[in-house]
């Protein structure tokens, strides 16, 4: 018991760097373990498996060939999946996932299935570290597609990994549009000078 050292979680920190120097891919050791603390389990709505031990998954895409073209490695863009999710986000056709943050910073997670029920979940353990969802992000848009090069790629159309991509991406962006758009009309009935309701 005496080599085991506590230290403190430097939420604040994770604004400067969430990934690892060496591998972008991966998480630094305060981000993997405050992703794992808020989501406590796995992000799909219903399953229990804890976040501990479950895998941390890149709800946008990492692109292994351009990181900085999307798929960022930060809390805003990470969550905990079980295997068998990660498996059916990563292979199985239909399966869309999103994490949206919202203005207090509460971070959601949505899932669409095959058959276009959408579920939308919020981080169980917010009370914990609430401080998570207000971590400045110095990405660009969670939702923006990378630019490749297929100068050098054969002619033929796109790889399904980057079609299945490109559609996940398209999805997301047309929710977080539709959502703003929703937000915005509220706002725009709540400041008209009409009188109440009631």
């Amino acid at each position: 018991m005496g080599d085991a050292i506590l230290r403190p979680l430097d939420i604040a920190g994770l604004a400067d760097g969430a990934a690892q120097a060496g591998n972008p891919y991966r998480p630094t050791a305060a981000c993997d373990t405050a992703v794992r603390a808020v989501h406590g389990v796995c992000s799909e709505p219903g399953c229990e498996r804890p976040a501990w031990k479950s895998d941390l998954d890149h709800v946008v895409e990492f692109n292994h060939e351009d990181p900085a073209a999307g798929g960022a490695t930060c809390p805003c863009n990470l969550n905990s999946k079980c295997r068998l999710h990660h498996l059916y986000k990563t292979f199985a056709d239909g399966w869309i996932d999103d994490q949206i943050i919202d203005a207090n910073g509460v971070i959601w997670s949505e899932v669409t299935t095959p058959t276009g029920y959408t579920v939308r979940s919020r981080a169980r353990n917010m009370w914990l570290l609430p401080e998570v969802g207000s971590v400045p992000c110095r990405h660009g848009e969670p939702v923006a597609p990378g630019v490749v090069d297929d100068a050098d790629q054969p002619s033929r159309s796109r790889s399904r990994t980057k079609a299945k991509h490109a559609y996940r991406m398209q999805i997301r962006s047309r929710r977080r549009y539709v959502t703003a758009c929703e937000a915005t009309a509220r706002a725009a009935d709540l400041d008209s000078a009409a009188p109440p309701p009631f």
